[in-house]
């Protein structure tokens, strides 16, 4: 008896798979046709090849500023244009940034300790005056 209902059973499963597929395949046929799913799915496919691309680590052997200047990208890659060494916000003099960054460190210090390196300053914010 298990082997006669086996048999009959069988088939119907095999044609209830095929029905569901030939559903789903015209279901996303139908969805592929609309403009606007189908820009959706651009965009999500795209965000995802970008995500991916920026996933990626770059190559140890190189790094990002090494790029000859013959290749594209390269000059985006390295400085912005307009820089050169020894500027104030970039270049390769690593010496004068510590100098600056330090300097910087030291105004920014003082600026916390308050008026004539006293505590901070605790009055209240400065109130606007009234438009005339």
């Amino acid at each position: 008896m298990t082997a006669s209902k086996d048999q009959t059973c069988e088939p119907d499963l095999d044609g209830l798979a095929e029905a569901w597929i030939a559903l789903w395949q015209t279901e996303l046929a139908a969805l592929a046709a609309e403009p606007e799913v189908a820009a959706a799915w651009r965009q999500a496919l795209g965000l995802g090849a970008a995500w991916l691309h920026a996933a990626q680590p770059a190559p140890a052997a190189a790094a990002p500023g090494d790029a000859p200047a013959s290749t594209p990208g390269a000059k985006a890659a390295g400085a912005p244009p307009g820089l050169r060494p020894g500027d104030a916000l970039g270049g390769e003099d690593a010496a004068a940034q510590r100098a600056r960054i330090d300097a910087l460190e030291r105004r920014l210090a003082a600026l916390e300790r308050g008026p004539a390196g006293g505590d901070a300053d605790r009055r209240g914010p400065r109130r606007r005056r009234p438009p005339a």
